[in-house]
């Protein structure tokens, strides 16, 4: 597999044998950095019954010539702007808490 910059990455090869007509078409394996995994986490405790990543791929070649699809899994966009949302909203009311304007008594 490639050098990348992405956490959560794998790849999918297409099988070499299938024992059946219901056997996969492809197998491999997908990394989960823990931004991914802390976000499944969080989706299970908010009561999401089936947590869900959003995943994108790639139709590759290897350097041995076996096709493959190369795959990248992502916090759901949505989630992840409200928790950036959350986080600048949290340090907003942090620096207020800082500057409190109240007299001091002497």
């Amino acid at each position: 597999m490639e050098e990348n910059n992405y956490g959560a990455t794998g790849a999918l090869f297409v099988a070499k044998q299938k024992r059946s007509d219901r056997s996969p078409d492809y197998n491999g394996v997908l990394e989960l950095d823990m931004e991914v995994v802390d976000d499944l986490i969080a989706q299970k405790q908010e009561g999401v019954e089936q947590p869900k990543v959003n995943l994108v791929g790639w139709k590759k070649v290897a350097k041995s010539g076996n096709a493959y699809l190369r795959i990248i899994a992502n916090m759901e966009k949505e989630r992840k702007d409200n928790q950036k949302e959350k986080v600048e909203q949290k340090t907003t009311e942090d620096k207020s808490d800082d500057e409190i304007d109240d007299p001091i008594p002497f």
